[in-house]
């Protein structure tokens, strides 16, 4: 399994809500990704999911919106993640840097 992040670019400078869009190879279970938005101090800015587009076993989509309020500017980070239903253990991530 791969999730690759189309949007927004790594170490763009982006604003509330953050539009975010990507792809994976297989559609994954429940055809759910979650999402942890992190600021410039690492504290936790948001979290919660995306529902993918896709036909099981195929490659699947996804796209969405991430509100969040930030107290002071800085490089924050994005992370799309598949846990495992089995036992909640990371499948697949992908993170990137953005301002």
């Amino acid at each position: 399994q791969r999730i690759t992040i189309t949007a927004p670019s790594p170490n763009s400078t982006v604003s509330s809500p953050i539009a975010v869009s990507g792809a994976t190879t297989i559609t994954p279970f429940e055809s759910n990704l979650n999402y942890r938005l992190f600021g410039p101090d690492g504290a936790s800015l948001a979290q919660g999911f995306f529902t993918t587009q896709g036909e099981i076993g195929g490659p699947a989509t996804f796209s969405g919106q991430i509100p969040y309020t930030l107290a002071e500017q800085g490089v924050g980070r994005l992370e799309v993640i598949e846990f495992s239903a089995a036992d909640g253990s990371i499948r697949a991530i992908n993170s990137i840097q953005i301002t």
